[in-house]
């Protein structure tokens, strides 16, 4: 599978850095490292990244919207973040033609993919017979979530790719974290970050409530391992959330660690997010 990007912003740089896994790209341990991460990458799945100027920078209506999409090439998945609206309703027309099966739009800002775009571009890519998620944050896109998983390319891309929500695997040895595989990381890769800051912390039991201390602890550690990374999501007050986007993406990775401890989590969850 080939991947696409188009993309403005350094966001666009993490994601497509963590994807080729480049030996300076993770400084989560410093002189210690364990190369947790060693030995993949995926750069020679990326056909192509075009970099835009940022839509602030452009007009609020564009007159050609389509001659910024002409380096496009064939691939399997266009992946486009922090494109210009009209840049993106151009889009579906453009995959159809370069016969690119599957679009991956993010929002990791409520200014990214507005309701009325997100619906716009929607049912351009059905016109066109393309398959799309607009997940907010990027960390969101579950292949299980059934808008997800009807399409084919686009599973098959969390899956080969192994990014998206995150996934892990716990080792516990005497109720204390041994050791964490990342099954899926956030596009980011602040997942990898996580994973080797939550090891060594004792776990909770399985049916813990917030206010254990060992629950406390390790939340503290994830929000803080996910802030210092740092997560790359708006603070700013996304209304359809009813939440900022950085603190939906610091939910998932929390909801991550505990099942994969087999921790009840919706009572943990729920004092989480009423604590932020």
């Amino acid at each position: 599978m080939e991947l696409e990007f188009l993309y403005s912003g350094d966001f666009g740089d993490i994601v497509i850095g963590n994807l080729v896994n480049y030996s300076t790209f993770c400084r989560a341990c410093g002189e210690a490292c364990v190369e947790c991460r060693a030995g993949w990458s995926y750069a020679d799945r990326i056909v192509a990244a075009v970099r835009l100027p940022p839509p602030e920078s452009l007009p609020h209506f564009l007159d050609d919207p389509a001659s910024f999409i002409l380096d496009l090439t064939p691939a399997d998945v266009l992946i486009a973040m922090n494109v210009h609206a009209d840049v993106l309703l151009s889009l579906p027309k453009a995959l159809e033609d370069l016969g690119i099966p599957a679009l991956i739009a993010p929002a990791e800002s409520p200014r990214e993919l507005p309701v009325g775009v997100r619906q716009q571009l929607r049912e351009e890519c059905e016109m066109h017979d393309i398959e799309y998620a607009f997940p907010k944050p990027f960390c969101a896109l579950d292949p299980e979530d059934p808008a997800i998983s009807r399409f084919k390319t686009i599973r098959r891309f969390v899956e080969e790719f192994k990014i998206g929500k995150p996934k892990l695997q716990i080792a516990v040895e005497n109720e204390v974290i041994s050791g964490v595989t990342v099954l899926r990381s956030a596009p980011c890769g602040s997942t990898w970050f996580v994973a080797r800051k939550i090891t060594g912390l004792r776990t909770p039991s399985a049916d813990a409530a917030f206010h254990d201390d060992t629950v406390r602890a390790l939340f503290d550690a994830i929000s803080k391992a996910h802030h210092s990374y740092p997560c790359t999501a708006s603070m700013e007050l996304d209304k359809e959330l009813e939440d900022t986007i950085l603190h939906k993406a610091g939910y998932l990775i929390r909801e991550a660690v505990l099942e994969a401890l087999g921790v009840k989590m919706q009572n943990a969850l729920d004092a989480s997010a009423r604590s932020n």
